[in-house]
C-alpha cells in the first residue's frame, strides 16, 4: 500500500522536522522517479537531462510543498514542462546553427554568395528585425532578456522572431 504523500506533506507543513522533511522526500524520490523516468522516455532528451528535470522537480517540490494539492500530478506536469521547455530551447539553438553552417563557406566563390544572400537577407529587414537578429544570434540572449531589452511580452518576441526565421527561411 502506497503511503499517503498528500497527508505527510500536511504534516511536514505543520511540524518542520529536517529528519521528516528528508525522509518524506527520500520516500517521494524511491516512489516517483521511475515512473518520472517513464513520462521522460518519450522525450528526445539525453539520461543526464532527465536526471536534472526529475532532480529539479524534487526541488521545485520541495520549495513549493505548502501549496501542492496533489504531489504525483505536481511531478509528472512538472517534468512534462521541464522536458517540453528544455525542446524547445534546443530546438532554438539547432535552427541557429544551421544557418551558421550555411555561412560557414569554404571557397571564394561560396563566400560571395554567402555575402549577396547576407545583404539580402538585411536589406529585406525591418530596424526591429535586424535589432531581433543582433540580440539573438550576435548576442546570444535568451527571449527573455531580448523581452527584457525591447519592453516587449516574451511570448511577442518570440512570435516575431519565429516569423524573421520563416522569412529567414524563404530568402535562403
Amino acid at each position: 500500500m502506497k503511503p499517503n504523500f498528500q497527508k505527510r506533506l500536511y504534516q511536514i507543513n505543520r511540524f518542520t522536522s529536517q529528519d521528516t522533511i528528508d525522509s518524506l522526500f527520500r520516500d517521494l524520490y524511491a516512489t516517483y522517479a521511475g515512473l518520472l523516468g517513464f513520462v521522460l522516455a518519450s522525450f528526445d532528451i539525453d539520461d543526464d537531462m532527465k536526471h536534472d528535470i526529475i532532480n529539479d522537480a524534487f526541488f521545485q517540490l520541495y520549495l513549493s510543498r505548502n501549496n501542492v494539492d496533489d504531489v504525483k500530478y505536481y511531478l509528472i506536469s512538472s517534468v512534462k514542462n521541464k522536458a517540453i521547455n528544455e525542446l524547445k530551447r534546443r530546438q532554438r539553438f539547432v535552427t541557429l546553427d544551421d544557418y551558421y553552417d550555411y555561412f560557414s563557406v569554404s571557397s571564394i566563390q561560396q563566400e560571395t554568395e554567402a555575402k549577396v544572400v547576407m545583404e539580402q537577407l538585411l536589406e529585406s529587414m525591418t530596424d526591429e528585425e535586424k535589432q531581433l537578429f543582433n540580440l539573438y544570434i550576435i548576442e546570444n540572449m535568451t527571449s527573455a532578456e531580448v523581452a527584457e531589452i525591447l519592453k516587449m511580452n516574451s511570448n511577442t518576441v518570440r512570435t516575431k522572431w519565429n516569423r524573421l526565421l520563416a522569412k529567414i527561411k524563404r530568402i535562403l
